[in-house]
């Protein structure tokens, strides 16, 4: 079997469009013409100035507008500041009263419970020696008041805390003549 031969130019693209322009010839125009465009009517300088005014009015009125929502927005913040910061004052004051409180209530124990732990008891009479030795302590003197004693009775321990009371005195007048 034998081949054809492809011989010369075949074309197989597209058409050249300025080709296929010419050979169609001249077209009439569709839309406005350039001359129409710069022929159109325009606005008068006067005209452009009061548009332009209108433009900066409305500009105004829109800052103004927006001045006024923001200051209102601000107001509005404050006042919530405020109440927030009221809130928090009082609350405060609270806690304060609530420590205060607690701290009131640990003093009071704290007095209830020294005075029913350092409940006097009833002693022997302290002789002139012990009462010279009013150098001692307190705590020793109680501890002296405390020791080898039977049950109390009542009007012995009226005896002994008019006593201790004496006796606390004398130390702190000796303590305040020795600074």
């Amino acid at each position: 079997l034998r081949m054809g031969k492809h011989r010369g130019f075949q074309p197989q693209g597209w058409i050249n469009p300025l080709v296929l322009a010419r050979q169609s010839g001249p077209t009439t125009p569709s839309g406005p013409t350039i001359r129409d465009y710069l022929n159109r009517p325009r606005p008068s300088l006067d005209e452009l100035k009061q548009k332009q005014k209108e433009k900066e009015m409305k500009n105004k009125q829109l800052e103004l507008w927006e001045e006024m929502q923001t200051k209102n927005f601000r107001a509005i913040l404050d006042q919530q500041r405020n109440k927030r910061h009221k809130k928090e004052k009082e609350k405060g004051k609270k806690k304060e009263k609530k420590k205060q409180k607690k701290e009131k209530d640990k003093k009071r124990k704290k007095r209830k419970h020294s005075h029913t732990t350092e409940s006097p008891e009833p002693t022997e009479k302290l002789d002139s020696s012990s009462s010279s030795s009013s150098s001692l302590s307190i705590t020793s003197l109680k501890s002296i008041v405390t020791s080898n004693v039977p049950t109390p009775s009542l009007s012995s321990t009226v005896i002994t805390t008019t006593t201790l009371n004496q006796d606390e005195k004398r130390i702190k007048r000796k303590r305040d003549e020795l600074t």
